[in-house]
């Protein structure tokens, strides 16, 4: 017989001298290494540094991501010395040097005069202001914050429109980074500028727009001409994930320009000059882009324009018409009637103040400059001499010793990290240890050191061996052969292959199947299994009357293909991803994730329509990397689905979102939960001790743990991280974890709502301006909606004609889709490397690994490999390769796991028990025959669900009575010789989940709405803590709408176990106390359901009390009452009417007054409410 229980002590005992036996597998050291290598410089750096100078950031030019970053620097030089060779090669290296920067200045100098030359012709006319030829629109957006922003033109003002007060802050500055004059900051929820239209422009000839930015988001429109959601006809030039694209559109996307460049894109946080041009000739190589001064090299998207895309829109500044709202600071906006040259360009993007002094001085006669005026003119020339500069750092670098390396005075001084900035960038100063070693690396030459051979999941593996592999769940399923049923009655009790396995093993223990149950009890049953609800009188009406055979296969049928299904299973999924609609986390807070529930409907719609679970588990764990989502012609319900699914690597608790910055340790713990969940829901391990050490029971040593965590990082990476978030958000240097991408259908239908919105508003503006005339001066200069605010109090007449269009307004409003932004998982280019944490310390890390899966997992038969999800993809693939690794047929996990927690949701108890841990140390399979065989036929058919709820619910086994005591002798043998129903010989007595007691009490009072989807339902907290549902239209919906936070719970679900999500829940917990009883018996609600029960009770059957117990038993229990029953409710009813009627007796003598129900409809609804307290409503049978 196979065990079924944990190890036992002594067997723990036997494993822990195993272990100690076996405790000389480890890493092989290398030989003859440095103390300290480029890997313990990079890990450190990584920590403290490459929040600015990493791969997104390089301020200063400098990236610190590895050695050759180092070597190379930035601005100011290189940020480490080498010394290489004896003393006497460097002193010759140092007059050769000092030979050639010489050579190079000398040469310099005798072509000051030509150089003169070519920059007094450059400028004729000795000035170094940006051309005013052909601009016919300039916002230099200085400030200060006003409603009406001027045109330094003074052609058309610009209007400022959105939520809160406009903001002013420090604008693009000089080379040393002195502000020199303001900008403005917009939000990115809502604020922009309306420029209008500008005379002397047409767009479909030549034209340049100009802008200095400084994004704090990677998507945003920056200028804007387009009318949208019209056929997008216009002019668009936005930022999208970092790259700037042009869009000139007459229709799209058939007849439009889409060019974005190839590789350079913008930094967050950081002034950036940029600018396109079109020459009129409706081809995409008549644009051109530049990027802080210089030419980009263009991706052409499309080039299929043949028609005008000239619209009467307005110039806007900071968004399209309805969406791309840009976050971040704007400057100096130019529109110009022509296309600028380079110069023109050089100059726009440039600080000019070097530039006018060298003029100044060119103008002079040589005789006539001062020495001082000499050496400026020469230094100008000299910084934009290539070869002098390259000349003149050569022998800079040296002259130095190593210990000056540049980097190392930036740390000692206290400006790296910088010590006034440490908040906003998550980071924490170099610890001395941190310091001596970087020194110890630097000055011992910066030794590079190969990193070792992988060896991980091979044949050479010295972690995990052959013996490590052989246990059963680490094995691929086996092919199964159904067994013979034994011999006797239970023979003819076989309906199909399930209850030959079980029959089997109850033959071994001298059991038989339970008697059959009978058919209320089965509808009952199927109905809460698959749908949370009770059957209605029709449905139960309908089954009971189909006499033919198969009867019960159609009703099982029939409950599958309902939108009910979707909602009960759903939740069992939402459940184990650790769904919450809160982030949670480690902090007192608990903010609301507002995107949250479109991967909650994601799940319910993927569960109604029978999604494989192979492709389920795909677009969770990779739906970025199945398609190019970045630049599509439209957003498809396919690409919204396969982006809203990777919420399931986004639902760990998050206490990164409750504070302006995070450090790495609160990032690694967000990590740390994910992969838990990750592990736990798709392949029933516990692998979260491998963060701090080797797994003490499994084969799961530390290094697999980190090579795990590394196929996230590509999205997850601590050292890259994007700030989760919600509506709106604060500057963060991160960026945020936020995809404004919602399918193209409800895209279009808020852009309907939006247009008649807009027409609806437009009325008003256009008599508001009307009225403007006619005001003081003062008011004339009032922004849009303050003139209205002003006119409804002011102005009867406009007050009267503006109130019926501005209630229209909002009841529009209302009607608006939700929030057009979703909770997704991306990838985000190359990640940084992953070390093994030494102790779960991210301050102690250990050796590099590379991204992989268990080792003891590995099988040539399995195989994990990573590659581009497509060519020219920027995603790692490593999500898209672990997808594709755990939903091959012969996973040892996968299948086995998904189907065990199915046949608990049906039988109460997992095959396995222990279903979250699949290891050594939960229990083994009673039956693991038939475990394999099912793992097989979910795969054989299609990794359907439904089909294994068909074939689970179709048998003798479920089909049992749960009746656990024989007619006349006690507990029956079924009791006595399985007592925890660990061989299948009953259907259990189940207590119904915290959903169902609610949903049910709701349905039976008929008070259910029935609507699906859309945001959570909201909840009111009272002073004492009890947490309610809001009514919605007379009504509530079922709680896998209602909101549900971390750490705040709806009292009456919590009541009832709801479990808290820390991170997940694979199995509820169960409780029976006196809470629960005292909450149905004096909770409001409940009482308040009561009532409405029997107002329901007494619409559909009248006053007859005999009929109205029938009907009150066959809504809560699925069944009419027997003659005790019949009996017992005559006499409650009749005593409940003499209780009313003295109460209600003794409250009109003393308040005088008539009470609004007579005694007879309150002796019914208390009735009713002593049934929603009995065993029968809330255990399933």
């Amino acid at each position: 017989m196979i065990g079924t229980r944990p190890p036992t002590l002594r067997g723990l005992l036997l494993l822990l001298v195993v272990l100690a036996a076996t405790s000389n597998r480890a890493w092989p050291e290398p030989s003859a290494t440095p103390t300290v290598t480029q890997h313990d410089v990079e890990a450190i750096l990584l920590r403290h540094c490459t929040v600015c100078h990493g791969r997104r950031h390089k301020e200063g030019g400098l990236s610190l991501l590895d050695r050759k970053s180092l070597l190379k620097g930035g601005k100011s030089g290189p940020a480490i010395i080498v010394r290489k060779g004896t003393t006497q090669e460097q002193a010759a290296a140092l007059r050769s040097a000092q030979t050639r920067f010489d050579a190079a200045n000398n040469l310099l100098q005798r072509r000051i005069p030509e150089l003169t030359n070519r920059l007094r012709k450059q400028f004729p006319t000795g000035k170094a202001e940006p051309a005013s030829s052909g601009l016919v629109a300039h916002f230099p957006l200085d400030g200060p914050a006003t409603q009406v922003v001027k045109d330094k033109l003074s052609k058309h003002d610009a209007v400022y429109y959105g939520p809160g007060a406009l903001k002013t802050t420090s604008g693009h500055g000089s080379q040393d980074g002195t502000p020199q004059h303001g900008a403005l900051f917009l939000n990115g929820s809502g604020q922009h500028l309306d420029a209008g239209n500008h005379s002397g422009f047409r767009s479909d000839q030549p034209f340049t727009c100009s802008a200095w930015i400084k994004p704090a988001d990677h998507v945003g429109a920056i200028i804007t001409k387009i009318n949208e959601p019209n056929d997008f006809r216009g002019i668009d030039f936005t930022t999208n994930r970092g790259l700037l694209e042009v869009h000139l559109v007459d229709k799209w996307p058939v007849n439009a320009i889409k060019v974005v460049p190839e590789t350079v894109r913008l930094t967050t946080d950081q002034w950036h000059h940029v600018l396109f041009s079109y020459d009129g000739s409706k081809k995409a190589n008549g644009v051109k882009i530049y990027i802080d001064g210089v030419r980009a090299k263009l991706k052409i998207f499309f080039d299929t324009l043949t028609g005008s895309f000239d619209t009467p829109d307005p110039w806007r500044i900071g968004r399209r018409k309805t969406s791309a709202y840009y976050r971040g600071s704007i400057d100096d906006v130019r529109i110009y009637s022509r296309v600028l040259d380079d110069a023109d360009v050089m100059l726009l993007a440039a600080d000019n103040r070097h530039l006018k002094q060298a003029l100044k001085i060119a103008a002079q006669k040589e005789a006539d400059r001062t020495q001082t005026e000499k050496e400026t003119l020469l230094q100008y020339f000299v910084e934009r001499d290539d070869n002098v500069s390259k000349r003149k750092q050569e022998l800079q670098q040296l002259k130095m010793k190593p210990g000056d390396s540049l980097i190392l005075k930036r740390i000692r001084s206290g400006h790296m990290p910088p010590k006034d900035n440490l908040l906003n960038t998550g980071t924490r100063p170099l610890k001395a240890r941190d310091i001596v070693r970087l020194e110890e690396w630097i000055n011992s030459g910066a030794p590079e050191v190969a990193l070792p051979l992988e060896t991980a999941g091979g044949p050479a593996d010295p972690l995990v061996d052959g013996e490590d592999r052989s246990y059963w769940a680490f094995q691929p399923p086996q092919h199964i052969t159904v067994p013979e049923p034994p011999a006797g009655r239970v023979n003819n009790r076989i309906r199909n292959p399930i209850d030959a396995f079980v029959a089997v093993r109850l033959k071994e223990a001298n059991l038989e199947f339970s008697p059959t149950a009978d058919r209320g009890t089965l509808a009952r049953r199927a109905c809460f299994d698959l749908h949370g609800l009770p059957p209605s009188p029709a449905q139960l009406q309908r089954f009971l009357d189909d006499g033919r055979p198969g009867a019960f296969s159609r009703l099982i049928d029939r409950l599958l293909a309902s939108p009910r299904y979707g909602e009960r299973w759903g939740r069992h999924w939402l459940d184990a991803v650790g769904y919450a609609d809160s982030f949670g986390g480690k902090l007192a807070a608990d903010h609301l994730r507002p995107y949250a529930w479109r991967y909650r409907d994601y799940v319910i719609r993927a569960f109604n329509a029978d999604k494989p679970y192979d492709r389920f588990l795909l677009e969770q764990l990779a739906g970025d990397e199945l398609a190019d989502y970045s630049n599509p012609a439209e957003i498809t319900q396919e690409i919204y689905d396969n982006l809203v699914a990777t919420g399931f690597m986004r639902m760990a608790p998050d206490s990164t979102s409750e504070r302006e910055v995070s450090f790495i340790s609160d990032r690694l713990d967000v990590i740390a939960d994910q992969i838990d969940i990750f592990s736990s829901v798709v392949l029933g391990l516990t692998l979260k001790c491998g963060r701090c050490h080797d797994h003490k029971y499994d084969p799961f040593p530390q290094r697999d743990y980190y090579r795990l965590t590394a196929i996230f990082k590509g999205a997850f990476d601590e050292n890259d991280w994007l700030k989760p978030v919600g509506g709106t958000e604060k500057k963060y240097k991160f960026g945020i974890r936020r995809l404004n991408i919602v399918s193209t259908d409800e895209k279009d239908e808020n852009d309907r709502l939006q247009i008649k919105i807009n027409n609806v508003q437009h009325k008003v503006n256009v008599e508001a301006d009307r009225l403007r005339k006619g005001l003081p001066e003062k008011q004339k200069k009032l922004g849009r909606n303050e003139l209205i605010a002003h006119l409804l109090k002011s102005d009867k007449a406009f007050k009267a004609f503006a109130d019926p269009l501005l209630e229209q307004v909002r009841t529009l409003e209302s009607r608006r889709p939700p929030a057009q932004a979703i909770q997704a998982l991306w990838d985000r280019g190359t990640p940084s490397p992953t070390y093994i944490l030494i102790r779960g310390d991210h301050d102690n890390p250990g050796r590099v690994v590379s991204p992989g899966v268990p080792a003891v997992l590995s099988n040539p038969r399995v195989p994990f490999v990573v590659r581009p999800p497509w060519k020219g993809a920027t995603q790692t693939g490593r999500r898209l390769a672990l997808a594709r690794w755990v939903t091959q047929p012969e996973h040892p996990l996968t299948s086995r796991v998904m189907i065990n927690r199915i046949w608990k949701h049906h039988f109460a108890r997992g095959l396995v028990a222990s279903l979250s841990n699949f290891g050594q140390t939960g229990f083994e399979p009673t039956h693991p025959g038939l475990l394999d065989w099912l793992a097989g036929e979910f795969v054989t058919r299609g990794w359907r669900i439904k089909a294994m709820h068909r074939l689970m619910m179709n048998t003798t086994t479920y089909c049992q009575s749960s009746s656990n005591k024989a007619p006349h002798s006690g507990p029956s043998a079924s009791q006595r010789k399985d007592p925890l129903n660990e061989w299948f010989s009953r259907m259990p007595l189940k207590r119904m989940e915290a959903e169902l007691v609610r949903d049910t009490a709701l349905w039976v009072a008929d008070r259910l709405n029935s609507s699906q989807f859309g945001p959570a339902d909201p909840v009111t907290v009272r002073k004492d803590g009890l947490v309610t549902a809001k009514l919605i239209g007379g009504g509530w919906r079922r709680s896998v709408y209602l909101r549900q936070r971390r750490k705040e719970f709806p009292t009456f679900l919590s009541t009832f176990d709801l479990p808290s999500m820390s991170p997940n829940c694979i199995e509820r917990p169960e409780s029976t106390v006196a809470t629960q009883a005292l909450y149905m018996m004096n909770n409001a609600t409940i009482d308040q359901l009561a009532t409405s029960f029997a107002r329901r009770i007494r619409g559909e059957i009248g006053e007859d009390r005999d009929r109205q117990i029938q009907r009150a038993h066959l809504l809560a229990f699925s069944r009419t009452a027997d003659n005790d029953e019949l009996k017992a409710g005559r006499a409650a009813l009749k005593e409940f009417t003499r209780h009313w009627a003295r109460h209600l007796e003794s409250v009109t003598k003393t308040k005088n007054r008539k009470s609004a129900a007579p005694a007879s409809q309150r002796a019914l609804a208390s009735y009713c409410h002593v049934l929603l307290n009995s065993a029968s409503f809330l255990y399933i049978d």
